[in-house]
């Protein structure tokens, strides 16, 4: 048990790693992705740095998800479609949720 919870620490760090150096080349660019965003005609080397930045953004999200799992339990982001509740605790399956006049 104790090792199966070293090899869990192991592997989160080595992904916090991967995603801090993915997010440090993207800093890194920042100008040159702003521009990028501004452009209606893009190059292949816009279109190579927004597709870093999207990867390092994605990862991010990745981590911050399966931290919210591991410390609560539950995806904090899987919502309901109205974003009121989580999709689990939603009772219908509607873009208007029934329940939004009951939450004001």
């Amino acid at each position: 048990m104790i090792e199966s919870n070293r090899l869990d620490v192991d592997y989160r760090l080595l992904c916090e790693k991967i995603i801090n150096e993915s997010w440090s080349k993207v800093e890194r660019h920042m100008d040159q992705i702003s521009e990028a965003l501004d452009k209606e005609i893009l190059t292949n080397k816009d279109i190579s740095l927004l597709k870093m930045a999207a990867r390092a953004f994605i990862q991010k999200a990745l981590l911050e998800k399966a931290d919210n799992e591991f410390l609560f339990g539950m995806d904090l982001y899987d919502v309901s479609p109205c974003g009121t509740r989580l999709k689990k605790d939603c009772p219908c399956s509607r873009k208007i949720c029934l329940l939004v006049e009951d939450l004001n």
